[in-house]
């Protein structure tokens, strides 16, 4: 909305400076709104109790002038308003106002002083360090709002109001449409009245104006996105005709998919099918379903020819959703592979190769699928699961597949900020949201206790119907007891094993499970929990929420 204009006949030094401060044309100089306001408006004949503690305009004769040296250089002058002493004091080397000073002594005259005026019963009244005296002549000049911006080393505030002059008379601002903004919804001052008034207010009533610049800011973003989206490929060449496996998948499930899981699954398919590319962040909270969708557009695009990639943020997690697609797989006659850090290398060799023909439809895996060395065949789509656990590397190492067309679902429980904000600066990246859970589904109970005995007893009895429960602790070890630290009263992973230990064992077995221990180790100790082997797991929050184990009824 404005046309931008570099700086001219600004000397070099003050260009180098504001330049370091990312302010290089005279629209970025209109955007470096002030920080405050100082209101120097208010004007008394004298001192007196009504002004103490504002910042006022009092005009006065000079009495006298004397200097003294504590730890620095104090001005100390003697003024008169009527009939009504006061002082001004100035600390420093250097006394800006001294000629000011002076002359109004030698002539007679009388100067004006800003500053806030303070009262006390031993010296009476005072203005400490004043924001500015000029003689009496000239003080119409200055009872005005001043703006005050942030401090450049080398560039004062007079300096940049100066310069902010400047970009105000030289910028070609063009206004949006009135009429329309009106029919939106919005009334808004133009948006030159509102530069003007935020660097040169004439009332501290700014809201107004405020609320125009960030709505052109906004717009200005979402025009940017508007056209960036517009030049970007939106197309696949993937082509989906056959649903017969899927069809079976769903029909022979141990239960119904839910509303949103239909809905969604479908919505995907038909953009493939339309021939746009889907771009989707797939979000709901625990256990609604999101592992299931994924599952079925892999499957949708194996049917079809296409290869789909799934990649988890940890072995534990990937490999329970091999499980279940390999499973699946060899029913369907559907090749799958599994890879991650630990994979063979010859066994590593023969995925790259199966990916590189096409024979592998579905790989599942962890970061290791960002490899660069991995090449595919007939990509379809790449999904990406508790995506918020994933560097940014890692994740744009997948997700550049798109460029070429290729689909891209990520999922996530707990979408972080980075996520939204890729959602926000994106290639239209769509938010499905699943509400609906699962039929049947226990409502989950959530209760604060502080009482170990009663949390004991509540698992006892959980264990004893068959159950297992999660112990979840933040650290493994205590804090140590000379560090401040906000967690020292936390009891530790390794203390609350020892704890559950004494109560629990040797009737029913208590593990704990960490990121210090081997992958292998981790596993093991994942799968014993499964396999009901253990019935109380303690862990730090390297066990993923997504692993399933539905005998765990507590956690």
């Amino acid at each position: 909305m404005i046309k931008e204009k570099t700086f001219e006949e600004v000397p070099v030094k003050q260009l180098n400076i504001l330049a370091k401060n990312n302010i290089t044309t005279y629209e970025d100089l209109l955007n470096f709104l002030p920080r405050a306001y100082k209101d120097f408006r208010l004007e008394y004949r004298k001192p007196c109790s009504d002004a103490i503690g504002k910042l006022v305009c009092i005009t006065a004769s000079v009495i006298s002038v004397s200097e003294k040296w504590n730890t620095r250089k104090i001005t100390k002058i003697r003024l008169k308003a009527d009939d009504v002493i006061f002082y001004t004091y100035i600390f420093g080397k250097y006394n800006p106002y001294s000629s000011i000073i002076t002359e109004a002594r030698r002539y007679d005259k009388k100067i004006a002083v800003w500053g806030t005026l303070l009262y006390s019963e031993d010296f009476g009244y005072s203005i400490m360090q004043p924001d500015f005296i000029c003689e009496e002549a000239r003080k119409r000049e200055f009872l005005k709002i001043v703006p005050i911006y942030k401090k450049f080393r080398g560039i004062t505030n007079e300096t940049m109001l100066g310069l902010v002059k400047t970009a105000l008379k030289t910028c070609e601002i063009k206004e949006l449409d009135k009429k329309k903004l009106e029919e939106a919804g919005f009334t808004l001052p133009e948006t030159k009245e509102s530069y003007e008034n935020l660097h040169h207010p004439e009332d501290l009533n700014l809201t107004p104006y405020e609320k125009r610049i960030r709505f052109n800011k906004l717009y200005d973003f979402a025009s940017r996105m508007a056209e960036r989206n517009s030049k970007e490929a939106k197309g696949t060449t993937v082509i989906l005709n056959k649903f017969d496996v899927v069809k079976d998948i769903v029909k022979n499930l141990p239960y119904e998919l839910t509303e949103d899981q239909r809905k969604h699954l479908n919505h995907i398919t038909e953009e493939i099918k339309s021939g746009r590319r889907a771009d989707a962040l797939l979000q709901g909270d625990v256990g609604c379903g999101k592992t299931m969708v994924a599952i079925l557009l892999l499957f949708e695009m194996a049917e079809n020819g296409y290869q789909g990639v799934i990649m988890a943020p940890t072995s534990i997690l990937a490999k329970q959703h091999y499980s279940q697609i390999k499973e699946l797989g060899d029913k369907y006659h559907i090749t799958t592979a599994y890879l991650d850090g630990s994979t063979k290398a010859a066994e590593k060799k023969s995925i790259y190769k199966g990916l590189a023909s096409g024979e592998i439809k579905i790989v599942v895996g962890t970061h290791s699928l960002t490899n660069s060395g991995i090449q595919y065949g007939n990509l379809g789509i790449v999904i990406i699961d508790e995506e918020h656990r994933f560097g940014v590397e890692q994740r744009n190492a997948l997700l550049s597949h798109a460029e070429k067309g290729v689909n891209t679902v990520v999922m996530s429980a707990t979408p972080m900020p980075r996520t939204i904000a890729g959602v926000l600066h994106g290639n239209n990246t769509e938010i499905l949201d699943i509400h609906t859970m699962p039929a049947n589904r226990l409502p989950i109970k959530t209760a604060v206790c502080n009482s170990d005995e009663s949390v004991m007893d509540f698992i006892e009895k959980q264990i004893a119907d068959g159950r297992q429960a999660y112990i979840i602790c933040p650290l493994i070890e205590g804090a140590a007891e000379e560090e401040e630290s906000p967690v020292l009263d936390i009891r530790s992973l390794n203390e609350t094993v020892l704890l559950y230990q004494r109560r629990f064992e040797p009737f029913y077995h208590v593990k704990g499970l960490n990121g210090q221990m081997s992958a292998q180790e981790m596993e093991d100790t994942i799968n014993d929990f499964a396999e009901n082997k253990i019935q109380i797991l303690i862990s730090t929050t390297v066990v993923e929420v997504g692993v399933n184990v539905p005998n765990a009824t507590v956690m």
